[in-house]
């Protein structure tokens, strides 16, 4: 009898701790050369390249809602993440921008991300979004609605224009 099973690990969805127990032991897999196995069978395989400018492994994401979708928002948010040393990421519906493509998305079907500081400008907080940012440190949401779902989330709040907090953070940061 031959089972298939097929297995895919997302980054920042698991995180390693260290335990205490003496009982536990460690196993350190180095090389999983599955081809040479008697037992599993290799149908395909397909590499995913890691980009080093990735959302996925950045300490620090700005990341843009619909509340921030203009160009010219967009650009004052692209400078700010630059003065913060961030990067940029968006929620699904602004990958159909030309500015950005799924690799900048955040989500369930985008990057699962785990920065030490995420602010969310004009992000409503779709549980598709949500799920993706749960490993986050810091999360700071700014958005015009205080029933947005991303309130639930964050760990600082601010209700109000993302457009004009930006600005404003802009301009302290100079």
């Amino acid at each position: 009898m031959s089972h298939v099973i097929s297995l895919t690990v997302r980054p920042n969805v698991f995180i390693a701790t260290e335990t205490q127990s003496n009982d536990t032991k460690i196993t350190i897999v180095d090389d999983l050369n599955f081809k040479e196995s008697k037992r599993i069978t290799v149908y395909e395989e397909i590499p995913l390249l890691s980009k080093s400018d990735s959302i996925a492994n950045a300490d620090r994401v700005i990341a843009l809602g619909r509340g921030m979708s203009g160009e010219e928002h967009i650009l004052k948010a692209n400078l700010l993440a630059t003065k913060l040393g961030a990067k940029l990421g968006v929620t699904r519906p602004l990958t159909d921008l030309p500015s950005f493509s799924v690799d900048n998305q955040i989500g369930q079907s985008g990057s699962s991300i785990a920065p030490k500081l995420l602010i969310t400008l004009g992000v409503h907080g779709a549980v598709q979004f949500t799920t993706g940012i749960t490993k986050s440190k810091y999360i700071v949401a700014i958005n015009n609605n205080p029933k947005a779902p991303i309130f639930d989330v964050a760990d600082y709040s601010y209700i109000g224009d993302a457009k004009t907090f930006v600005e404003a953070l802009l301009k302290l940061i100079q």
